[in-house]
């Protein structure tokens, strides 16, 4: 199976589409796959895309359900594989809630069945053990933090975001000691008046962000140890140099661990690809477009017969 299945990156948009990371990146009408989704009976939903793990892909979709009071809405985490089409719903004991907008991580501790949910709400860390099928709660286990409803990355058994308040600094959790510490974001240049915020990813086993720095210029930037201490190196910096509307409208979707970086016209939906190592992007042809989505996300998912049941008894 690992052999035959295929390595795909899912978009946060419905109805679920993919792109076939084996499909030539010039036959995009072959390689933009549509999935069936869990979800798309549900009307008045919005969902997100967290993480995935061994084929399974964790969503959270927000619903604003017509039984539930005004403004208190009903959230639903689900662990689904695109390949089967099998689907399972994490118990929430803390839906319906007051305020659906969440930040969330998926990773594991030490060992790969150690997985865990990981939920920012409020001050509070709400952890779901998919080992032992059961939730606990943290109080006040942060101060105050801008996620801007992010999810984290995951790396090494590691959960990292952004917080993007004043500060502006890298929050990482222990998957295995729920245990929280924040490190600095590198020392970005240029202005600070691009619209586009920096992004998280992993390149080649090490974290890694993207920053615009001015008028579609981005600097790449990844966290190596030298010696006891983690150091920011910049890898390269490229621009995008297309003339007329396409000046200074994209913005990253997703970091591919391989070096390549996908991103999006936030004007026309057009999808390019950036090969770091080659130094080199190509324009990406789609009937396919992702209009005005500047919160677009992608992730990494590779086909699987894994069964949602496998990873938890929910």
């Amino acid at each position: 199976m690992k052999l035959r299945s295929r390595r795909m990156i899912l978009f946060s948009v419905l109805p679920l589409h993919a792109l076939d990371d084996n499909v030539p990146t010039d036959d995009m009408n072959h390689s933009m796959v549509k999935l069936c989704s869990p979800c798309e009976k549900i009307k008045d939903k919005v969902f997100t895309l967290v993480g995935t793990f061994n084929g399974i892909v964790l969503m959270v979709m927000v619903v604003k359900d017509k039984r539930l009071m005004k403004g208190v809405y009903d959230t639903r985490m689900i662990l689904y594989n695109p390949f089967t089409s099998e689907s399972k719903i994490v118990r929430d004991p803390y839906s319906p809630c007051l305020k659906p907008n969440h930040t969330y991580g998926f990773g594991y501790g030490v060992t790969l069945d150690d997985l865990k949910i990981v939920r920012f709400r409020d001050h509070d860390l709400d952890v779901f053990s998919l080992k032992t099928n059961s939730w606990s709660t943290s109080k006040n286990f942060i101060p105050n933090a801008n996620f801007m409803n992010e999810v984290g990355t995951f790396l090494n058994g590691f959960l990292y975001w952004i917080d993007y308040s004043s500060d502006m600094t890298i929050l990482a959790l222990d998957v295995n000691k729920m245990a929280i510490w924040r490190a600095p974001l590198p020392p970005y240049q240029g202005s600070d008046s691009t619209y586009t915020l920096p992004r998280l990813g992993t390149l080649r086993g090490c974290l890694c962000t993207i920053k615009e720095r001015d008028n579609n210029v981005f600097d790449v930037w990844v966290l190596e140890k030298q010696g006891v201490k983690k150091l920011w190196s910049n890898i390269c910096s490229f621009s995008i140099g297309l003339e007329g509307n396409y000046v200074n409208k994209y913005h990253p979707i997703n970091i591919l661990d391989d070096g390549r970086i996908l991103m999006v016209n936030d004007s026309s939906g057009q999808l390019i690809i950036y090969d770091t190592s080659k130094h080199s992007y190509k324009m990406l042809n789609s009937s396919r477009t992702f209009q005005s989505l500047r919160t677009l996300r992608g992730i990494e998912y590779v086909e699987s017969l894994v069964s949602p049941s496998d990873l938890c008894c929910v």
